[in-house]
């Protein structure tokens, strides 16, 4: 199961889920986002080889910015779609 823990200036995702697919998609669609936040400079990112992503610190002029909603989106049809491999909090 993967796990995303939403706060109001980071996200943090880990676990793996039993259907490959699903991890794909969730590595692609936070690696990109994560990526363009550590070259913009408008967070910090955090991860390992273990399946845990987080991006956090991120600056007060960039949180809610359409990025973050655009990745948030895009978990949440995941979840949707499979829900029994991804679940989301909002903590």
């Amino acid at each position: 199961m993967i796990t995303v823990k939403i706060r109001y200036d980071s996200i943090e995702i880990s676990g793996h889920a039993k259907d490959s697919i699903v991890c794909h998609a969730v590595s692609a669609v936070s690696g990109m986002v994560a990526n363009y936040v550590e070259s913009q400079r408008w967070g910090r990112v955090a991860l390992d080889d273990n399946g845990y992503l987080k991006i956090y610190d991120v600056r007060e002029e960039y949180i809610g910015n359409p990025l973050f909603s655009a990745m948030t989106k895009a978990l949440y049809d995941i979840c949707e779609e499979y829900p029994e491999n991804l679940i989301i909090q909002h903590v």
